[in-house]
């Protein structure tokens, strides 16, 4: 993380931490790990490597392991990357290698005392996210019932929203045509003391730092401490704050995560400020707010009330309620996933719904018409849907929600519920999560990664196979409520329509799918739809209903924190179609990937909110849940997540003779242009999920692609490739053909197979096919793909070259020579998504046998996570494979977040420029890869006869290494040459390591099993001194560089020798300079 010079000048003149021992803990602010509370700072030295990229990934040595920097910390280590010991306690080495999304984090190795006993107590299993528990008296502060002072604002008997019973509830959502000074601090209060009644039901300091169990999303002390935050940088941005609060935990809090991947871990490796230093913060920024509240002359109310629009500076201060209003319900979530042991419900907090607390005993094996209420398709009547929020509404709204996009939907029919439990009860009980043709691949996939078998929230309370469960709330298990909507993700819910249509026959008017956006606006009550809200404001109801009103009247529900639950699907009245719960209960799941309206603009003070997720991979959901409030009770609301996400969310079943009337976008586009694109795109019900299509191609783009690929093309009809002049840049054509070549020229192990990772319109498929037995090729583009296959089936087509303004030639695509219907013929075109690498290898039939050879040509650079692809390589590329990318690292936010550039940036601890092509070798050496050829390779891209583009890319090499090293105990005992010395409580072995000395060569196991060869290496080893023999790997051998994938079975006895002894290893090449290694071990 960084370190602060402010913070260090602080540190500095205390010289030593303390730590309060009252109840309540209080520090000035983010404090070093308390194991060290009571040491000199003189004797805490940290290695940190660098420079560091933005994603945290180091520079500069073999397997990205150096060089070495040596600070004396006189600063907080409040960000530091950890690895706790699974051994003894007396000994930690901190190697961590991945950066949180909130900064750029820096590992290091510490020396620790015996503070650290704490935590071994009672636990079989140590956790990197352990080393925060224990610290500043919070667990006893933490446990039980809150204190008074944990409110950092208003308590809550004292806040507005509070009942006559003491119960608090959510306000309206502030009409901003009319804001007061007061209206303003109330709506503020009601938020920020909601948000910390929540909290208040985490028990103790374990669940604030506990990583949820699905790994991604980031700990509880990280929201916490993020909304705040956001209060402060957004107010900064806008000009109403002149200055940070805390600038260190304004850095740390501030990102937090959009999971890319259902099995994206490692979320929680740092050491986190300790709740009651977050606790301060919190103080120090309610106190920040009220006084730009009650102050800021843009609020000036002494005339009457202020109009806040978009371009009023306090429009970031109603940004900052409806955020923290967001995270209310997404940590409630999280909440819910707690174990249920460290949750406890807070006094204040609204009741679950009366149904829980009926008496009416629950069946283990419910009926329809008896346990849940019979489910009938009920036909709806199409109409125009005009979706979009105006501009000059009186309240916020998010940067998607302001746009309008025109959607005629056709007649359909919908459940008149949401399938609730007892519906999905007959999906689990017949064995819906084992069979796979109900699954999409990547649903299947997310499924057996997670070993589901029933929907996350319904709890086992029989034997195994016995199907009886409990429910999980937010803070309770309570008794299966059958006839409440199931929780459940998109695939899931996409499953239970494939099942149930198979069970039961498809309806006759097509095939069982979920609601899209445009269908849910027809079904909700025509009394508060979006056509009676842009006519009459009060028409959407969260304007003018708090969560005590919201379940009153004929279009009562369960919104606006009404109850902490969800209720029965039947319990409010249905809306004038008939159709029960279309606002609030919890959210339907659409078939709409997340997308901009017509017109739509990024907000300049939180210019990243929607457009990362305009990429294809979120889907859509609408309604609402019991735990949304303001904004996102809206009927102008828009959100998404992902589709294996959970969220207070379910959904109910739709039928219809034509296709969806669905937006989707192409799986990996991303936003800027593209989402620029998307927004001016009037696609409505032109596209389903079966024929959605890249809204971003074009006839102009697949003309410049065919002429890239085929630069013969023309030929015939006396079109130039290039037109002819002195220096022409002939060099540059040919592009895919010269990749395909430096591929076969570098000589894979084998031409068996190769893949072509992004292959376009086929060009460079078609030229690996001439010396490749067979090539799969893939591209995220249906059009470029079916161009392929068309080529590939002799079909001739045609294209326009551009030659001046509206001029331009039709010419016949020309392959090159040697590329034949036989050729042709040994390729494999299907559309697919890079970023799906690792899901492929397992997944899809056509990596079964992995890759001798494989190409990323130009593609690097336009993946939302380039890293992702590159760390799925070792598992599709085989022995001796060989892999070639081609990237000119243009990076662009329109494509690739910039936490997702490996470089390009500026180290914000070093300040030292990061380049891509560094980052890339250390990223391809962890994974097993060594480079083998290097080359600047230029390509010209048509645009007229007198406009082209010239690009020189980087061409790389890398072959996969493979060896088989032989090591046995004696030899390792004696070729190590093993030299030790006393230091700070343990024993240190320092030694050299050299292959060409060592016979047997020499090698080291990693946890998967895989070997790598340790030539010219150091390694500095950390020995607890308490046990009498050595253990070289129970668990595993935690290795500070990546090794290739190579499953042996030899060396087994590596999990049983030297047992009793706890041994890090951390390796770094000979030619890197290492201070500390030097200082501690003498070498």
């Amino acid at each position: 993380m960084f370190l602060r010079s402010a913070r260090r000048s602080a540190i500095r003149q205390t010289g030593r931490l303390s730590h309060s021992t009252a109840a309540r803990p209080t520090s000035p602010s983010c404090s070093p790990c308390a194991r060290f509370e009571n040491r000199p700072l003189a004797t805490r030295s940290v290695v940190v490597r660098g420079p560091r990229s933005s994603k945290g990934r180091v520079l500069g040595g073999a397997n990205g392991i150096g060089p070495y920097y040596h600070y004396e910390v006189d600063g907080s280590l409040g960000g530091v990357v950890g690895r706790l010991s699974s051994g003894n306690p007396s000994t930690v080495a901190f190697l961590g290698v991945r950066a949180k999304s909130t900064s750029a984090a820096f590992s290091t190795q510490l020396q620790a005392d015996d503070a650290d006993d704490q935590y071994s107590s009672g636990r079989s299993h140590r956790e990197d996210w352990m080393i925060n528990l224990g610290r500043n008296g919070d667990n006893e502060w933490l446990t039980g019932d809150r204190p008074i002072d944990w409110y950092t604002g208003m308590h809550p008997l004292d806040c507005p929203g509070v009942d006559a019973n003491g119960t608090l509830r959510s306000l309206p959502l502030p009409n901003l045509s009319r804001v007061t000074r007061e209206s303003a601090r109330q709506y503020f209060d009601n938020s920020w003391t909601l948000y910390e009644m929540l909290f208040a039901g985490l028990r103790g300091d374990e669940p604030f730092y506990r990583p949820p169990v699905h790994g991604l999303r980031h700990p509880q002390i990280f929201y916490y401490g993020h909304t705040p935050c956001l209060y402060v940088n957004k107010l900064r941005v806008s000009g109403v704050l002149d200055g940070p609060v805390n600038a260190y935990f304004e850095s740390i809090f501030e990102v937090g995560v959009d999971e890319m991947l259902w099995d994206d871990m490692h979320k929680n490796d740092m050491l986190w400020p300790a709740v009651s230093e977050v606790f301060e913060y919190r103080k120090d920024v309610y106190n920040t707010v009220v006084d730009a509240i009650m102050n800021h002359p843009s609020l000036d109310d002494s005339n009457g009330p202020v109009t806040v629009n978009q371009d009023h500076p306090m429009w970031a201060l109603f940004m900052g309620f409806e955020h923290e209003r967001i995270h209310l319900e997404t940590s409630s979530v999280l909440f819910r996933e707690t174990p249920i042991e460290l949750v406890q419900r807070p006094k204040h907090w609204p009741s679950l719904h009366p149904s829980v607390y009926d008496g009416v005993s629950r069946s283990t094996n419910p009926v329809e018409g008896e346990d849940y209420p019979s489910n009938e398709m009920v036909d709806v009547q199409g109409r125009t849907v005009k979706l979009g929020k105006p501009l000059d509404f009186p309240s916020y709204g998010w940067d998607n929600e302001y746009g309008e996009r025109t959607v005629d939907v056709p007649n359909f029919s919908a459940s008149k519920h949401m399938i609730t439990n007892g519906e999905f009860f007959d999906f689990v009980k017949d064995g819906g999560y084992r069979r796979k043709e109900y699954w999409c691949d990547d649903g299947w996939a997310w499924r057996s990664h997670r070993n589901m078998k029933w929907p996350f929230f319904w709890t086992p309370v029989g034997p195994a196979g016995s199907h009886e469960y409990g429910l999980r709330a937010i803070y309770e298990e309570i008794p299966m409520q059958w006839d409440w909507p199931a929780d459940v993700t998109y695939y899931e819910s996409k499953a239970y329509c494939l099942w149930k249509s198979e069970r039961d026959g498809p309806p006759k008017n097509g095939p069982l799918r979920v609601l899209t956006e445009a269908e849910h606006n027809v079904i909700r009550h025509q009394d508060h739809n979006l056509d009676a809200a842009r006519s009459n404001v009060d028409a959407d109801k969260v304007m003018v209903t708090s969560g005590s009103n919201f379940p009153k009247g004929g279009t009562g529900a369960n919104l606006n924190m009404a109850y902490s639950s969800q209720n029965p699907v039947n319990f409010f009245p249905p809306s004038h179609t008939g159709h029960f719960d279309t606002v609030g209960n919890a959210w339907e799941w659409t078939e709409d990937h997340f997308n901009p309206l017509k017109n739509f603009e990024v907000h300049h003070v939180y210019d990243d909110f929607s457009t990362p997720c305009f990429d294809g991979k979120h889907s859509m959901i609408v309604g609402g849940s019991f735990m949304s409030t303001g904004d996102e009770a809206s009927v102008f609301a828009r959100f998404h997540f992902r589709p294996h996400f959970l969220q207070h969310s379910g959904f109910r079943l739709v039928s219809s003779d034509g296709e969806a009337p669905a937006m989707h976008l192409f799986p990996g586009s991303f936003s800027g242009q593209a989402a620029k694109a998307a927004s001016e795109a009037d696609y409505g019900a032109e596209i389903s999920e079966e024929t959605s299509s890249n809204v971003y191609e074009t006839d102009d783009l697949m003309s410049m692609y065919l002429g890239l690929h085929f630069p013969l093309s023309g030929s015939r009809e006396g079109v130039d490739a290039v037109i002819d002049h002195v220096a022409a840049p002939l060099h540059g054509l040919r592009f895919p053909q010269r990749v395909a070549n430096l591929l076969t020229a570098l000589a894979p192990e084998k031409l068996e197979r190769a893949l072509d990772v992004g292959c376009a319109v086929g060009g460079t498929s078609f030229e690996l096919a001439k010396s490749f037995n067979h090539v799969e090729a893939f591209d995220f583009s249906d059009n470029f793909v079916s161009a392929a296959k068309r080529l590939q089936s002799g079909e001739q087509l045609t294209f326009e070259v551009p030659i001046e303004g509206d001029i331009s030639k039709q010419v016949s695509v020309v392959q090159e020579d040697g590329v034949d219907m036989s050729v042709m013929s040994r390729v494999n075109f299907f559309q697919g998504d890079a970023s799906s690498l690792s899901t492929y290898a397992e997944t899809r039939n056509e990596f079964k046998g992995g890759f001798d050879g494989v190409i990323l040509s130009n593609l690097l650079c336009r993946l939302p996570d380039p890293e992702a692809a590159l760390v799925a390589l070792p598992g599709i590329v085989n022995k001796g494979g060989v892999v070639v990318i081609v990237t000119p690292f243009t990076w662009l936010e329109e494509f690739t977040n910039r936490a997702k550039w490996l470089g390009g940036v500026i180290d914000p601890v070093s300040k030292q420029p990061i380049h891509s092509k560094d980052v890339l070798r250390t990223i391809m050496e962890e994974q097993g890869f060594e480079k083998i050829h290097e080359e600047e390779m230029p390509l010209v891209i048509r645009e007229h006869r007198r406009k082209y583009q010239y690009i020189v890319s980087e061409a790389s090499g890398w072959r996969k290494k493979f060896c088989l090293l032989w090591l046995t105990k004696a030899a390792c005992i004696y070729y190590l040459g093993l030299h030790a010395m006393d230091y700070a409580g343990c024993t240190r072995f320092a030694f050299h390591l050299s292959a060409s000395a060592l016979c047997p060569p020499l090698a080291v196991m990693s946890s998967c099993g895989s070997l790598q060869r340790l030539s010219e290496t150091r390694a500095l080893l950390y020995i607890s001194s308490d046990h009498h023999m050595y253990r070289l790997i129970r668990d595993y051998c935690l290795l500070a560089f990546s090794i290739s994938m190579w499953q042996v079975g030899l060396c087994v006895w590596l999990n049983k020798a030297m047992d009793g002894r706890t041994l890090w290893v951390h390796c770094h090449t000979e030619d890197t300079t290492d201070i500390a290694a030097r200082r501690a071990g003498g070498m």
